[in-house]
């Protein structure tokens, strides 16, 4: 136990996943309590539904107490329903009314817990359990989707999360670490919000307009849609128009 208590929510989910039935409930008795809605919420239905059914009803109880009320909604709907009754009469009015609203909607439609043309995270759960949570919808995140909506808790729009930055960045990282505010393609260029752990360190920037023939530089990124570009050299020539074919025309380079 002294091992699950230095594991994160989702890498118990992830480890509960990976057992058999047997080692799986024997593990599932020795998580804290505390980390029970949580952890449920993450690993996959069929796990899920296993757990479940070896909690009994002040497990269940004290899984959902401390849980956002979209996230109650998922787990409410796969326990029993003398179990969901209990959950719903220890709500106050208004969280027990806008559950119920919530639980109203039909299976094929977003109802509260998801828009099918969009997805939404939080800004204070880290990548990993987004990444968790994706795995999850599967099918249904929209094909096209290249991007994830930051939103509170009133869902109100807060920025974007970029697939790339999510596969890229640490796992333990959170949205709001990786959330990108605005971009420039064609300068390959964006704004982050970050939220840091530590002071961050600095550096002097230049400006374009201070460059001159001869100059020593290094440009890194992928500008004007040229992937995986590193350069380092001398300026040769400035405000150049070059033509690569009749459609693609780079000015001012």
């Amino acid at each position: 136990s002294g091992l699950l208590r230095s594991l994160a929510p989702a890498e118990i989910a992830h480890l509960l996943e990976s057992l058999p039935p047997a080692e799986r409930e024997i593990i599932w008795n020795l998580v804290e309590e505390e980390h029970d809605g949580q952890i449920l919420l993450l690993v996959t239905d069929e796990v899920r539904a296993s757990l479940i059914r070896h909690m009994d009803t002040a497990e269940l109880l004290a899984a959902t107490e401390k849980l956002d009320l979209d996230d109650l909604a998922d787990l409410v709907q796969q326990m029993p329903a003398a179990i969901t009754a209990q959950v719903m009469d220890a709500l106050d009015d208004q969280r027990r009314n806008r559950l119920e609203a919530v639980l109203s909607y039909s299976e094929d439609t977003a109802g509260g817990l998801m828009n099918l043309d969009t997805v939404t995270v939080r800004p204070e759960v880290t990548l990993d359990v987004v990444l968790r949570y994706l795995r999850r919808l599967g099918d249904s995140v929209p094909n096209d989707t290249d991007k994830l909506f930051v939103v509170n808790r009133d869902d109100q729009y807060l920025g974007i999360l970029r697939l790339s930055q999510l596969v890229t960045r640490e796992p333990d990282d959170t949205v709001a670490e990786a959330e990108v505010l605005g971009m420039d393609a064609d300068a390959d260029l964006a704004v982050l919000k970050v939220q840091p752990k530590k002071p961050l360190s600095t550096c002097k920037l230049g400006h374009s307009d201070d460059l001159m023939i001869g100059e020593t530089v290094i440009a890194i990124g992928n500008p004007l849609g040229l992937e995986h570009s590193v350069t380092a050299g001398i300026i040769s020539a400035q405000n150049r128009d070059l033509q690569f074919s009749e459609d693609v025309i780079y000015r001012g380079l």
